[in-house]
């Protein structure tokens, strides 16, 4: 099995926090990112937890993986993005499809959508860890390139522009701004909310969604035997 997405739920969201636990594989910022000690140990634990499904799991296999994951969040993000930029209102903004899109969105100021960067095939590599990605300082930075890219081009020979030409330019300016603002603001928020977050309540998380598809009385007996188990675990009888 080549692919992490053809793996169980469970496990997929149990290798996500492993990887989010590990900044010197994604954050480009960080000082422990230039650390081979650290990447060398951290790769080890993501082996050993591939192994759980995958026997003859190696660091390039982890890398793999790590870069389909990454694949395609940065596809739906790019999405978001673009809906929040150019729609009238919160009905047009992009809901991803992707059922695990929201246990990556600690990696949101890591990824720039491809399309919205120009001489990618200059600037772009696949990184040391094996993710093939580009890094920037913030979410925004779409928007600022949009920008700088929609600006008219003035030379020594160019007349200057009629005001109204201008007035319409900065208007426009300004409205990708404001959107490009909410959506920082929006980001920011959930980042926020994740990095408050640790993997049991993650965990907790995944409980209540499976308890809420269970029928009624399937749904009232786990309720009954998880803070059971619970009981047993703390008083050291597991």
């Amino acid at each position: 099995m080549t692919d992490l997405r053809n793996y169980n739920k469970q496990f997929i969201i149990e290798f996500i926090e492993l990887y989010r636990s590990y900044p010197c594989l994604w954050k480009v910022k960080s000082t422990k990112y230039s650390d081979r000690d650290k990447k060398n140990k951290a790769y080890e634990d993501m082996i050993r937890k591939l192994q759980e499904v995958d026997d003859s799991a190696t660091r390039d296999s982890v890398k793999k993986r790590i870069d389909s994951l990454r694949g395609c969040f940065r596809k739906e993000l790019k999405k978001v993005i673009q809906s929040n930029k150019y729609g009238s209102g919160t009905e047009d903004i992009y809901k991803p499809h992707l059922w695990y899109y929201e246990y990556l969105l600690f990696l949101t100021d890591q990824e720039t959508p491809r399309s919205t960067v120009t001489n990618i095939g200059d600037e772009a590599s696949n990184n040391e860890d094996g993710s093939n990605y580009i890094p920037v300082q913030s979410p925004t930075s779409p928007f600022e390139i949009d920008v700088a890219d929609r600006s008219p081009s003035v030379s020594s020979n160019t007349p200057s522009a009629p005001s109204s030409v201008s007035s319409s330019n900065s208007t426009k300016k300004r409205r990708v701004k404001e959107r490009a603002d909410e959506v920082l603001e929006k980001v920011n928020a959930k980042l926020d909310m994740y990095e408050q977050e640790d993997r049991f309540t993650v965990v907790g998380k995944n409980v209540s969604k499976k308890l809420r598809d269970l029928p009624p009385d399937a749904a009232l007996m786990a309720e009954k035997f998880i803070p059971d188990i619970l009981f047993e675990a703390a008083l050291g009888n597991i």
